[in-house]
């Protein structure tokens, strides 16, 4: 509560909000996780809902009206909304990716010839270098893509593919003392 506060310039809706805060925390919580139907979110919709009224906190007027109320609701809603649309698009791209990269080990398999060992090398990699290799190396996407497609920094993705090298190198290294 003082976080918010502390973005309230004027007394009187400093008063107004802690009344706002205190009258409709629950109905929020409880409006945002019938929309959401997950705690941790729920909460986060609230606090979104809360920084919102503090920017239109100068037009409310009578905390307790059903106005108020109507605005509040209508502010928590689509903040829970927004939530969920960002959720499902996170889903949808996961799903997609994984899609993609079981179409690309499917692939190796499908080929009448025997995969090389870097194919079977990379297959054994751990998934987050695993993606990133094929999106870079089977694709030819770019960092800065591969970053955007699984939401991370491309400084990540860099990262990953050193790393997912070092890794390739000690698996390869272990196939040749098995295999000779």
């Amino acid at each position: 509560m003082l976080l918010y506060l502390s973005l309230i310039e004027k007394e009187e809706d400093k008063i107004k909000f802690e009344d706002i805060f205190n009258s409709y925390k629950k109905m929020m919580y409880y409006v945002a996780h019938s929309i959401l139907k997950d705690e941790y979110y729920s909460h986060d919709a609230v606090q979104n809902s809360f920084l919102k009224i503090i920017k239109h906190i100068d037009k409310i007027e009578d905390v307790k009206c059903n106005k108020t109320k109507g605005f509040i609701v209508t502010i928590v809603k689509n903040s829970s909304i927004d939530i969920y649309r960002k959720l499902q698009m996170e889903k949808n791209k996961a799903q997609r990716l994984e899609k993609e990269i079981q179409c690309l080990e499917n692939e190796v398999y499908d080929i009448d010839i025997l995969p090389n060992k870097v194919e079977v090398a990379i297959l054994k990699l751990p998934e987050r270098y695993k993606q990133v290799f094929f999106l870079k190396y089977s694709h030819g996407f770019q960092d800065d893509e591969i970053a955007d497609m699984l939401d991370i920094s491309p400084s990540t993705v860099r990262t990953r593919i050193k790393r997912g090298k070092d890794k390739l190198k000690i698996i390869l290294d272990e196939m040749e003392k098995v295999h000779g």
